[in-house]
């Protein structure tokens, strides 16, 4: 059985995909509906003749579990092909209502002793998709192979056991094949797991989709190499052990990448790549010498390979007291209180101490096995999958042109030239990993030696897990940070402020003024951490938190709450940048634990020209859009209790926002807010052929929402209005899977003309030639404005749970229209 999306879909088309067998039942089967026509016939003692009935299901590709197509596979041998209901019947039953050729003119054809007649035919269906039903042929010479015969168009549903006598006229007929044994021979087919294994697992050499041979027996011919058949249990462990040995030896290390300066410098420009190793789950950072066409030159050092001694690491954590938390050194006497200890622990045997396990976190392998109880690591960085490095070295943010005070505290304006000019030189890049830690490592040609780590008090609760053997991956500290500046106590600083990420719920601030010249880091350089035993409300960040100078003078951190929090409602967070305390906490009131919500990417942006921040754009999972002003001396949702915008697509889905904002001004007044929709938070997220409940797929899209600043009313476009309250731009090209043109219905525009209309949107689907192209697409990122221009990431998930994959496309828009830059 075969299924496709497409309901109009023949058996020669494309994107047809395997059903489920749910059920398998032996014999006939009885309609309930008058004259009562008995499918198939009984099993003979002998096996010369039964009939198989066949419950499908095509809920193995997202769909619903129900009995979508129910075949009827009848077969005989010979003689016992003559056989006939009533004496007066003109066919054998074999061949009624088949128009088969192998059935003849008269529906009674002749066998021979060494003959068989194999019928199939759809009895019940009940689906949108198309069906395709049949069966494969083994050791019948030339007739061997896949028999796709008795289609059922999406849609057209019946039932001949339980609604009417006879199919529906737009059901293929039964089909009969009339079969004999070839020199080969038949063979009983193998285990399924044989099956699963050689067409699961093949390396496709020449790029035919199938698995020839060589491509999936190269260790033994005709057997699959991911197979193993269960007959020694001893065995199990060391062929199940070659098999994982052979997938991770196949893999390769993902990697983001970072730069030690903006601009190339020949022979002085370092590339940063991160990685990690799924054999043990371990990461590195190492520097490449960059060269002039882009490419990767020589490596110059890594940090895996030159991390201090355990005892000497400088690695630090965050001690919570209440609502507040100081920075404490990551040693066993810190988990001195019998409470710390046990949370540190976990479930852990006794012969995991607490003095054995911060020693193993700290790096000490001594330990490991098979000498004692922990895992063995062959680095003591943690996998890298998530984190972009921050590279930091001698940058301006130029605050120089602040007001000399805001709301009568000083900006620091007239020292901030001179705290530039003391910046190092030599780059420093951060970034976390999942041992738990966000690492500050030295990023000079000299360098790649770790600096400091910290390690969240969010992320304590589970770090015992990395120290079991039998260690299952889990995300733990790996979000990727932001470095900007900030006056704080009446000097400026370099403040590290990151969220946890996916792998608790929390965002802490670092102080790391001068690290590229001192190497210096104590517990007194962490600043604060936010978390969810502070406020439950706290959830699971995957997005950078912002740093701004608010209108009162203060220098704050704001930041969504995330998904996963306690109320499941979306938030917005403004907490002092100096010392972690609450400014403001925005409860927009909307989610619930039966409709899970939460604030995700943020920006903080001035709008009256006073260079302080006055207003938050923020997103939220259910793809609002929401506005946050500064008024009368304390932040508020703009528009009372709704949002600037609400985001759903052509079908009235809402699409999540789980990305970031970026924003630029309108020539003519306002602000043009830019996103992209789209999330990738779940095993459903990653199926490129999920539909909605409806049964239509969602499609995503990127949005440029004109506020103009006074507005009153929110923008809460329907299916039916939001190409009138927008502009809809189109993609209306491609090549070869890429993009060739984006331009509106009315051509190509290169500057803002509202048209009545608030702002702009482009659907990520491929208009001419039919919608729903390429629907998967979707914006997981922050877009950035350059000079005009806004440029978008998007993704698109392919492969499965097994073999995971994406192809990902750089967009390049006009960020007042949406039109083709």
């Amino acid at each position: 059985c075969q299924a496709n999306n497409a309901g109009g879909a023949t058996a020669a088309s494309s994107g047809w995909r395997s059903c489920y067998l749910g059920a398998v039942g032996i014999g006939t089967k009885t309609s309930a509906v008058a004259p009562n026509h008995v499918y198939g016939r009984a099993l003979e003692s002998d096996g010369s003749a039964g009939s198989f009935s066949l419950v499908w299901e095509d809920s193995q590709w997202g769909n619903d579990h129900d009995n979508d197509v129910v075949s009827m596979l009848t077969y005989c041998v010979g003689a016992k092909c003559t056989k006939k209901t009533t004496s007066t019947q003109t066919h054998y039953d074999i061949c009624w209502r088949s128009n088969s050729a192998d059935c003849g003119s008269n529906g009674a054809p002749a066998v021979a002793a060494d003959e068989v007649l194999v019928r199939i035919e759809n009895l019940s269906a009940f689906a949108g998709n198309a069906m395709l039903t049949g069966f494969s042929v083994s050791g019948a010479g030339a007739s061997d192979g896949v028999k796709r015969l008795t289609l059922r168009p999406g849609g057209q549903n019946g039932s001949v056991l339980a609604q009417t006598a006879n199919p529906p006229t737009t059901w293929t007929v039964p089909q009969v094949l009339k079969l004999k044994a070839g020199g080969g021979g038949a063979k009983e087919l193998e285990n399924p797991l044989f099956y699963a294994a050689k067409f699961g697992s093949f390396k496709d050499a020449n790029s035919d989709n199938l698995p020839d041979a060589g491509e999936w027996d190269a260790q033994q011919p005709g057997k699959p190499d991911a197979f193993f058949p269960v007959r020694d249990p001893a065995r199990l462990k060391s062929e199940l052990r070659k098999v994982f040995e052979a997938i991770i030896a196949g893999s390769r290390p993902s990697a983001s990448l970072a730069t030690s300066s903006p601009r190339f410098v020949p022979g002085g420009t370092l590339t940063y790549q991160v990685s990690f190793k799924a054999d043990d789950w371990s990461g590195d950072v190492q520097a490449y010498r960059l060269n002039q066409n882009g490419t990767l030159g020589s490596r110059v050092w890594s940090a895996a390979d030159q991390l201090p001694a355990a005892a000497s690491r400088k690695i630090f954590t965050s001690v919570i007291n209440g609502t507040s938390t100081r920075g404490a050194a990551f040693e066993a006497q810190t988990y001195n209180a019998a409470s710390a200890a046990a949370e540190l622990r976990g479930d852990l045997p006794a012969e995991f101490t607490i003095d054995g396990l911060v020693g193993y976190l700290r790096g000490d392998q001594s330990n490991e096995t098979p000498n004692g109880p922990y895992r063995r690591r062959e680095s003591l960085i943690g996998d890298i999958v998530n984190s972009t490095p921050a590279v930091v070295s001698r940058r301006s943010f130029g605050y120089a042109v602040l007001p000399e005070s805001v709301s009568g505290r000083p900006t620091g304006a007239s020292a901030y030239r001179a705290f530039v000019d003391q910046k190092s030189t030599r780059p420093v890049l951060f970034v976390g990993a999942n041992d738990g830690m966000m690492h500050g490592i030295s990023g000079h040609e000299a360098g790649g030696v770790e600096l400091f780590g910290y390690i969240p008090a969010a992320v304590t609760r589970k770090l015992h897990q990395l120290a079991k053997p039998s260690y299952a991956h889990q995300y733990y500290a790996d979000a990727s940070p932001l470095v900007g500046d900030a006056y704080l106590g009446g000097s400026w600083k370099e403040v590290l402020l990151s969220s946890v990420g996916i792998g608790g719920r929390g965002v802490y601030a670092l102080d790391v003024t001068g690290l590229g010249n001192t190497g210096a880091f104590g517990a007194d350089n962490v600043l604060w951490e936010f978390n969810d035993r502070i406020d439950a409300d706290m959830g699971q960040l995957a997005e950078r938190p912002q740093i701004a100078l608010l209108a009162d003078g203060n220098w704050a951190a704001v930041f969504g709450n995330g998904y996963n929090g306690g109320s499941q409602r979306a938030m917005l967070y403004v907490r002092d940048l100096a010392s972690g305390n609450a400014i403001a906490k925005i409860d927009t009131g909307v989610g619930s634990v039966d409709d899970p919500n939460g604030m995700s990417g943020v920006a903080a942006i001035d709008t009256d020209g006073d260079r302080v921040a006055d207003t938050v754009y923020a997103g939220d999972y259910q793809g609002n859009l929401w506005k946050f002003a500064f008024v009368s001396g304390s932040w508020r949702n703009a528009l009372g209790t709704q949002p600037l915008f609400r985001a759903i697509d052509r079908h009235g889905h809402r699409q999540p926002i789980t990305g970031g904002i970026d924003v630029v001004a309108n020539p003519i007044g306002g602000t043009v807010v830019l996103f992209g929709t789209g999330r990738y938070l779940s095993t459903d997220d990653a199926n490129p052929a999920r539909l909605e409940a409806d049964g239509k797929p969602l499609v995503n899209s990127i949005y440029g929402i004109w506020d103009q600043g006074a507005q009153a009313t929110p923008i809460l476009p329907t299916a039916a209005t939001r190409a009138s309250l927008l502009r809809e731009q189109r993609i209306t090209g491609y090549t070869n899977g890429y993009r060739t043109s984006t331009q509106d219905a009315v051509g190509y525009r290169s500057s803002f003309n509202p048209d009545g209309r608030l702002g702009w949107y482009l659907d990520l689907e491929f208009v001419s030639g039919g919608r729903d192209q390429l629907r998967s697409e979707r914006v997981l990122a922050a877009p950035a404005v350059i000079l005009g221009t806004v440029l978008f990431n998007t993704f698109r998930p392919q492969g499965d749970v097994c073999q995971p994959g994406g192809l990902n496309a750089l967009m390049e828009l006009d960020a007042l229209s949406g039109g083709a830059s």
